[in-house]
């Protein structure tokens, strides 16, 4: 909890594309969503077949570590922009634990190509992310996370897609995930009209 990536250091805050990457991710200082001089991440990817290709960078600094011993279940907020031509971006969240195990976002969240910065929020649950590599729960996994990804694909994947597209990035966060009782069960034995 308390841990954000402002960029405002003028840094990329050990987020990478990998190092023989041709278009690594740079700060830009400003025209973040809080105006002008508000830095900001930029991540291009070239669609090539080559490294620099995909849509994904990379943090194994700060954003590893053991996510359940915050004690509750745990999510990641940013302020994301889109800033390609005409491309849509897709985008989710990826882990890696010391387990050996992979785990992505199941569904996207839809980035339009508008410029405009939009606030996202991934929950990391049971309920919101899927094994794509590997073997191991998502519990032992979020004990030693050595690896968070974000990235944009069509369905889940710890590599993102191949996409000619830009991807601004700011204020990502640490949070805890909210859980919304929608009584699909038609349990609502918890729940009673009594005034304490």
């Amino acid at each position: 909890p308390g841990q954000v990536d402002d960029f405002e250091d003028g840094t990329v805050m050990n987020w990478e594309e990998g190092f023989i990457s041709p278009n690594p991710p740079f700060n830009v200082p400003g025209g973040g969503p809080g105006g002008a001089g508000d830095a900001y991440l930029e991540n291009f990817s070239d669609g090539g077949s080559l490294a620099g290709g995909r849509m994904v960078m990379f943090n194994n600094a700060q954003w590893t570590g053991n996510y359940n011993s915050l004690g509750f279940p745990p999510a990641i907020q940013a302020h994301m922009v889109n800033l390609s031509m005409n491309e849509i971006l897709l985008m989710r969240v990826a882990f890696e634990g010391a387990n050996g195990a992979r785990y992505a976002s199941t569904n996207w969240t839809l980035i339009d190509p508008d410029g405009i910065w939009y606030e996202v929020t991934f929950e990391i649950t049971e309920a919101t992310m899927t094994l794509v590599e590997g073997s191991g729960s998502l519990a032992s996994t979020l004990d030693d996370v050595v690896e968070m990804r974000i990235l944009s694909s069509f369905s889940p994947s710890w590599r993102g897609d191949r996409i000619l597209a830009t991807l601004g990035v700011d204020n990502i966060r640490f949070a805890a995930a909210v859980f919304v009782d929608g009584f699909e069960s038609g349990d609502t034995s918890a729940w009673s009209n009594t005034v304490p």
